[in-house]
């Protein structure tokens, strides 16, 4: 599994579900009922499978009398797209028909902390009758507790895999590494990273509120605290979308150009226009979603800092984000 998102984790899944009792025990997990259970085969299970709106489910289930469609999020900023919104929950409610007899189930596995969890509930809200929800963090620890890791090895390595992979997870049993015991007898480091990334944390959140005076209250907002391995800063509100820009400092880019862009300001990209012209910026696009354009680290330093970043943040809203902005 080179490849480190949501595809290869989702093919990992689909496949671990070839093994009968673990498949068994998952579907449990997700409410399917053991007489439609029963009845899958290997060749009911299936990945990037298109549907007739040309949509591809994460997983499609599909039997005689049962569908099911799982939708897998494991990094806590990925979004939703519309066929998963619109498309796919109609596609289900045509193959049940006016049947009783068949089954029909829409789920959504997400980590904790989801950024776009209130679109989920209103998919639900809208499609009460079959979608549902569950947490990553949940579906491992009950997974952990059948034992199922030490009935195969294959299965233990594939939740030590997603175990470390999903936004958010900790391990059943976590096991530290030599340089993580060195850290646990030195407090005072983890001290000092604590209150290091409260300052980081305080000083975006001045920024961010220099900059919203300065560039007009009636579109920008100040969104919500993030607080996570993978990210310490604020988000940005902008006329009626919420938490779609992030300010702050990204650990996990460190190894992108040197670690250029783990102070930076990161716009989601489903919200710019295709052919986005930023050739001016330094950015860097992820296969999550995500353009990164860089904050000079040098600039947390200075002694008006709050205020130097804000003028560089406003650069970057007004030239990168406005001038790209898909309404």
């Amino acid at each position: 599994m080179t490849n480190q998102n949501e595809n290869s984790t989702t093919e990992l899944l689909c496949n671990l579900f070839r093994i009968k009792y673990f498949r068994d025990i998952c579907l449990d997990f997700f409410g399917i009922e053991k007489e439609f259970i029963d009845k899958i085969l290997l060749e009911h299970i299936s990945t990037q499978y298109s549907t007739d709106d040309s949509g591809i489910p994460d997983i499609v289930i599909k039997t005689e009398k049962m569908k099911c469609y799982i939708e897998n999020k494991i990094l806590i900023n990925t979004g939703l797209q519309e066929n998963q919104k619109i498309n796919y929950p109609k596609n289900l409610l045509e193959f049940k028909g006016k049947s009783q007899e068949k089954h029909i189930s829409y789920i959504f596995l997400i980590p904790n902390s989801y950024a776009h969890e209130n679109e989920i509930d209103e998919i639900i809200n809208e499609y009460k009758d079959f979608t549902k929800k569950y947490y990553w963090q949940d579906f491992l620890s009950y997974l952990y507790n059948k034992e199922l890791n030490i009935e195969s090895p294959i299965i233990k390595e594939g939740l030590n895999y997603f175990s470390e992979l999903v936004q958010g997870v900790i391990q059943h049993y976590p096991v530290l590494n030599p340089r993580e015991v060195v850290i646990m007898y030195n407090p005072k480091t983890i001290y000092e990273v604590l209150i290091f990334m409260e300052k980081i944390r305080k000083t975006i959140k001045g920024s961010l509120e220099i900059v919203i005076d300065k560039i007009g209250k009636e579109n920008y907002s100040l969104g919500d605290e993030k607080e996570t391995r993978w990210g310490q800063g604020y988000t940005i509100n902008y006329k009626n979308r919420n938490n779609i820009i992030f300010v702050g400092i990204s650990p996990a880019l460190y190894d992108q150009e040197n670690g250029i862009f783990v102070y930076s300001v990161a716009i989601e990209k489903k919200y710019l226009k295709e052919n986005i012209k930023i050739d001016e910026f330094k950015h860097y696009s992820d296969d999550e979603g995500w353009v990164y354009i860089p904050i000079d680290k040098n600039l947390f330093v200075e002694d008006d800092k709050e205020k130097i970043i804000a003028d560089e943040i406003k650069k970057i809203l007004e030239n990168v984000f406005e001038k790209n902005y898909k309404e």
